[in-house]
């Protein structure tokens, strides 16, 4: 009978270092696993905000009023954004700040969300009338 042993040290190079070594890969496998599955979560999400503000832009868009002819009634609504600076548009006379808010929300995607203020007064509410601004 003949009995083959193999060297200590060649068993353990062929094994993964030691329970504590396997035990460190491990975990920054599942590290990286981690950063990565956030990364690709926050991209999505991104992503996806970013395709509802292009669609709500969109929308109020498509919402504008066409703006009258000099020579119709109409009034003068002038606004100060808070990125694209002052903007001045005609307004129908019997149109409402609802259409003014769709007007200034169709000038980029963001804000999402907004208020007009009349200055050092109060907030215009979508339903009031242009007309009642003077013109």
């Amino acid at each position: 009978s003949c009995t083959i042993t193999a060297p200590t040290s060649n068993v353990q190079s062929l094994l993964i270092g030691s329970s504590q070594e396997r035990k460190d890969l491990k975990e920054e496998i599942d590290d990286a696993l981690r950063k990565s599955e956030a990364a690709d979560w926050e991209k999505a999400n991104k992503s996806k905000d970013e395709e509802v503000l292009k669609k709500l832009q969109q929308d109020r868009l498509s919402r504008v009023l066409p703006e009258p002819e000099l020579i119709e009634e109409h009034t003068v609504i002038s606004v100060r954004h808070k990125t694209l600076g002052t903007k001045r548009r005609l307004f129908p006379q019997n149109a409402t700040f609802a259409n003014v808010y769709d007007w200034v929300g169709s000038l980029s995607e963001r804000p999402k969300f907004f208020c007009l203020h009349i200055p050092n007064q109060r907030t215009v509410q979508c339903w009031e009338k242009v007309e009642s601004f003077g013109k």
